[in-house]
């Protein structure tokens, strides 16, 4: 890329119909002319290569000859209307826009031509510059007052107008749809000043990193990261505005007010001032209904600015949020042992939905919760599938459960994912021949209710074995036609079990899992209910019974209370201190 001081230079300037001859100054010099733009050329110290002039059909023939005479340099006349109507507007723009030399260097003189032609060049450099790769250099304007102590018109420098102009655009691009490219950008130009005061380098320094930082946070859809960033940048500029100054030049035009509103924007997303961000800040990060409400504020901004990706994935988590709190989850809910427990009960309580088995109470957040899981799937696989994605009835869709969520944000119980419960021990069990195992099983586990998956040559000598136990709760059995090579009948009984047993496993307090006893597609049985149980929501316990006497003494006297090993306290042992579960 070529260096825009390497760049040839241009200038553009229109002529009226009344030559008049004045002494112009420009800083420290003065020159004479009876044009502004042929004085000008005169007190430039970087001559332009060309000089382009607009001229109307009256100002051709009543100041062309003279100005050419006079301003010593390649001229291309460009002829215009006069400008009167819309149409005469656009043609002069059109020109404009045709003859300026992509990626040059453009002076602008602004002070001849009817007085409308001002706004008529800053619209056009605006697109020059924006599309074109040219660079406004300078912009003129020749004040024909002959000041009676001075003896000279002023030539005043405008383009700090310019400057503001995209300054107030960057900075609303970062406001409203917090686009932060561009005003990071003009920023970091900034320190190239090299008449920068250390101080206000740095401060500007700090601020480039912040305002990147929060763009960084902000494009990838991190709530935790944007509250801090906002935070952090508010907290940077507040109180610090003269460090926008250097001396009394201001570094930024009205660089106070526009940081001002642009980190106004971000008041609604920043972390209370009460919570440090510094070290591990997050692990003491208290979940409460301040923090849902900051998270809704930005879920909101995604949705106004188009980062519809983010906000349905932030959607999702905040469902997990909120459910989380009102489970009376306020330390730690950011870990993962803490929210994959109520995203799994977020899913049973779909499934449940899906089988026809959920209380009525639940059956609007299955379905929110069901909607959000189906659009942030097929977002996160980028639509890599073969249904054809719908995008804007599916973001209406979206929208409207969201403003449902916000509805229901305070309703703790409607987000209370407890069901069931007050049922007592369940327990799931293989029974083979072995009438010490459940009889050890029962008596060690002491269940209220219990499930055996056994055959119906087995089955004759539970009823004894209950007996001996002094077994009072209730207990069902499980059939298997062929308990030793019955695999092909997994299916079936699980497709009529768990339908029609859900109240079972959905009311328990806590299912055992005994994975000691019977045959091996026995065992394969209870392991595949075990799963169900757990995609009911449950989480449990598996064990194995003991009893290490030799197997003939087990036959001769099988009511013996045996040993209980919880199948947790195996896999914890692998553990490193301090290893989240």
């Amino acid at each position: 890329m070529n260096n825009k001081n390497d760049m040839d230079y241009y200038l553009l300037t229109s002529l009226g119909v009344r030559p008049q001859d004045g002494r112009y100054k420009l800083e420290n010099r003065i020159e004479s002319g009876n044009f502004s733009s042929s004085a000008l050329v005169k007190l430039l110290e970087q001559k332009p290569k060309k000089v382009f002039v607009l001229l109307t059909s009256k100002a051709r023939e009543k100041s062309l000859e003279e100005f050419q005479k006079e301003i010593g340099l390649e001229t291309e006349i460009i002829d215009i209307p006069d400008g009167v109507n819309d149409e005469e507007i656009k043609t002069i723009i059109r020109k404009i826009l045709m003859v300026i030399p992509e990626g040059s260097n453009l002076i602008l003189d602004i002070s001849q031509g009817f007085r409308h032609f001002p706004f008529l060049f800053f619209t056009s450099v605006l697109y020059l510059q924006s599309f074109r790769g040219v660079n406004i250099h300078k912009i003129y304007y020749g004040m024909y007052e002959k000041i009676p102590e001075y003896g000279f018109s002023p030539i005043i420098e405008l383009g700090s107008i310019l400057e503001m102009v995209e300054w107030y655009h960057s900075v609303k691009d970062f406001s409203e749809m917090k686009l932060s490219g561009n005003l990071a950008k003009m920023i970091d130009n900034k320190l190239n000043d090299r008449s920068l005061n250390r101080i206000s380098k740095d401060f500007i320094e700090k601020i480039t990193i912040q305002i990147k930082r929060f763009d960084d946070f902000y494009g990838t859809g991190l709530p935790m990261g944007i509250g801090d960033s906002s935070k952090s940048l508010i907290n940077q500029f507040k109180n610090n505005e003269t460090k926008l100054k250097n001396g009394s030049k201001e570094i930024i035009p009205l660089g106070g007010e526009l940081f001002k509103f642009a980190t106004k924007s971000l008041e609604d997303f920043k972390l209370v001032d009460s919570i440090s961000t510094s070290g591990k800040w997050k692990e003491k990060f208290k979940l409460d209904y301040t923090e849902l409400e900051r998270q809704c504020r930005i879920i909101d901004s995604f949705f106004t600015t188009g980062h519809y990706v983010n906000a349905i994935r932030l959607m999702r988590e905040w469902i997990i949020s909120r459910c989380t709190l009102s489970s009376d989850i306020t330390n730690g809910w950011l870990k993962r042992s803490k929210r994959a427990p109520v995203e799994r009960l977020l899913g049973s309580i779909r499934w449940q939905a899906e089988k026809g088995i959920l209380v009525d109470d639940k059956k609007e957040l299955a379905s929110i919760w069901d909607s959000i899981s189906k659009y942030r799937n097929e977002i996160a696989h980028n639509g890599m599938n073969e249904e054809r994605i719908d995008i804007s009835r599916n973001l209406d869709r979206i929208e409207k459960i969201w403003k449902r969520m916000k509805e229901l944000m305070h309703d703790d119980k409607y987000w209370d994912l407890k069901i069931g419960g007050e049922g007592g021990k369940l327990l799931i069990t293989p029974f083979g021949f072995s009438k010490g195992l459940l009889y050890s099983a029962i008596k060690l586990i002491n269940p209220d209710n219990c499930i055996i998956i056994t055959s119906k040559e087995a089955a004759s000598s539970i009823p004894e074995i209950m007996k001996k136990a002094g077994y009072i709760g209730n207990y069902e059995l499980i059939d298997i036609i062929d308990p030793h090579t019955g695999y092909n009948e997994i299916k079936d009984i699980i497709n009529t079990l768990i339908p029609n047993r859900a109240g079972i496993f959905l009311d328990a307090d806590e299912i055992i899992i005994n994975l000691t006893g019977g045959t091996t597609t026995l065992q394969v049985l209870v392991d595949v209910i075990s799963h169900k149980c757990w995609e009911m929501g449950k989480d449990p316990n598996k064990v194995i019974i003991l009893d290490k006497r030799d197997a003939q003494e087990q036959r001769d006297n099988p009511y013996v209370t045996g040993e209980i090993i919880y199948l947790e306290d195996i896999i914890s042992c692998s553990k490193k201190d301090g290893e989240d579960d």
